[in-house]
């Protein structure tokens, strides 16, 4: 597939609130803003780097190949923002809770 009919598709997904919070949390899964470093651990450290990178390709994308990029990336972070956050629960300590052990 060339590079501008990618971008063109990538623009329709992020033209719509569900497409944005796809791409959001693709984003997130990538963890394309927490570094990624594994100290003694290279293939790790190479697993996260490769991951991380396919995110950013994905945002250097949307910011440079495409008109709109920067506001639908706005938008993205804002409605992102405004998201009810999901408390993520360790189930270790989760059968602590209560007194229930």
């Amino acid at each position: 597939m060339e590079k501008q009919r990618f971008a063109e598709l990538l623009v329709n997904v992020m033209q719509t609130q569900t497409g944005r919070e796809f791409i959001y949390e693709l984003l997130d899964t990538m963890e394309v803003h927490v570094p990624n470093y594994v100290v003694g651990q290279q293939s790790v450290m190479g697993y996260e780097i490769g991951r991380r990178s396919v995110g950013e390709e994905l945002l250097r994308m949307l910011r440079d190949d495409t008109e709109e990029g920067l506001q639908l990336e706005l938008l993205m972070r804002q409605e992102a923002r405004d998201r009810p956050k999901e408390k993520r629960k360790d189930e270790f300590y989760d059968q602590f809770e209560g007194g229930n052990v």
